[in-house]
């Protein structure tokens, strides 16, 4: 399943949008990229699932499924937007990598992102990679806003 579109890209549907395909879903935008669903999208693919846009991407949905045997990658060269009401639920068999050129918000009620390799948000110069080993941090500089933070092991700074 192959979607080319050199200009923007909306699609807009009323209630539930299904894509399934046995080989992977390869989708490329050449300008902005908005998806509108009344109530949930599931995507589904055995191969990989691959989104790639050159411009803003909106994605705006009550809920939320994707299921692919391979990898999965999100990439936008502007700011990503992520609104869902209720939950998001992605459950990757490979890596997952998603990259913003601007600002990334992922905005639901619950969250859940499974990869078996690895997962991956880049945006700028920032990269937070979570893999088998731990948890990967790198940017040009790091702000935590928390009420508490608890450090159980022996850390280090770098």
């Amino acid at each position: 399943n192959t979607h080319l579109i050199d200009a923007n890209l909306k699609e807009s549907t009323g209630a539930m949008r299904i894509q399934a395909a046995l080989t992977g879903i390869h989708t490329e935008a050449g300008g902005n990229m908005t998806e509108t669903v009344a109530l949930a999208k599931l995507t589904a693919a055995i191969g990989a699932l691959n989104e790639e846009v050159a411009g803003n991407k909106m994605t705006k949905c009550l809920g939320q499924v994707t299921f692919v045997k391979g990898d999965e990658s999100e990439k936008s060269a502007g700011a990503m937007t992520t609104m869902v009401g209720g939950a998001v639920l992605d459950k990757v068999k490979g890596g997952y990598t998603i990259e913003a050129g601007g600002p990334a918000t992922f905005i639901g009620a619950f969250h859940k992102l499974e990869a078996k390799t690895k997962i991956t948000f880049t945006c700028g110069a920032s990269t937070i990679t979570v893999d088998g080993g731990g948890v990967s941090i790198t940017s040009p500089i790091i702000t935590i806003l928390a009420s508490k933070i608890s450090l159980t092991k022996a850390v280090s700074e770098v």
